[in-house]
């Protein structure tokens, strides 16, 4: 079985936005740029604090 990783030294085309959560500070969710069209909507509720945090694709 083998896995996929970036050679050394190549930089990887991905762009990743860290969504954490807006009440305690942790990282809920690493999502690829591209993911976020406009109008995406996407909900992610915290484990820890339980507050429904949500992020909506503007560009």
């Amino acid at each position: 079985m083998s896995s996929r990783q970036p050679e050394p030294g190549r930089q990887s085309d991905i762009h990743w936005i860290e969504l954490r959560c807006r009440g305690c500070g942790r990282l809920l969710e690493k999502i690829e740029q591209h993911a976020v069209r406009p109008g995406k909507h996407i909900e992610i509720k915290c484990g820890r604090c339980k507050v429904v945090n949500d992020l909506v694709g503007t560009d």
